[in-house]
């Protein structure tokens, strides 16, 4: 059931993007392909029994493809068709690769203190970064019209990143924690 949810967004997804792609990015229909690909990978995956180094392998290719988004991909133009299953795909390796207790496995640093407090607002930051954004972009707005730019640039991410961070941490603690703490079994 869930592959041919997936195999029919997909399709939708390729469809739709290509008459209309602003639309597209934000219909569920062109999203559902993701969560059920994600729901597959949560039943196949805890049943593979990979070895060590084949998890490393896939680790290290996840994360790659994940990071390498940012260069080869432009989400703003390409997203939700096919594009979007190369960060999926490295999603979904990196699961696979799992906790591999090796040296050289990217468990190891996705692990540590950073990353382990980055995924701990992670929700949170997510629903803050694109305000944020907006924000950025409504203030800079002059500069953007006089100089034709229309990417946030580094400074701009040096300045919406910690902001975005900020807002998510407080979010977090103030919010999300004060609710879990109030009522456990709803979390549970």
């Amino acid at each position: 059931m869930l592959g041919a949810v997936a195999a029919g967004s997909f399709g939708y997804a390729i469809w739709f993007t290509g008459r209309d792609q602003q639309v597209a990015y934000v219909h569920t229909g062109t999203r559902l392909w993701e969560l059920a690909l994600s729901g597959i990978a949560a039943l196949v995956l805890p049943t593979l029994r990979l070895p060590q180094g084949v998890r490393v392998v896939l680790g290290r290719v996840g994360l790659g493809t994940i990071v390498s988004c940012r260069l080869l991909i432009d989400g703003a133009a390409q997203f939700p068709g096919p594009a979007a299953a190369w960060p999926v795909g490295g999603l979904i390796l990196l699961l696979a690769a799992g906790t591999t207790g090796s040296p050289r496995g990217v468990d190891r640093v996705l692990c540590s203190r950073g990353p382990h407090a980055v995924a701990g607002v992670s929700y949170a930051l997510y629903l803050w970064h694109r305000p944020i954004v907006i924000g950025y972009f409504s203030i800079m707005i002059d500069y953007f019209v006089v100089t034709g730019e229309h990417r946030v640039g580094v400074v701009g991410a040096a300045i919406i990143l910690p902001v975005s961070y900020a807002l998510a941490w407080v979010t977090h603690r103030v919010v999300e924690a004060q609710l879990r703490d109030a009522a456990p079994y709803l979390f549970d």
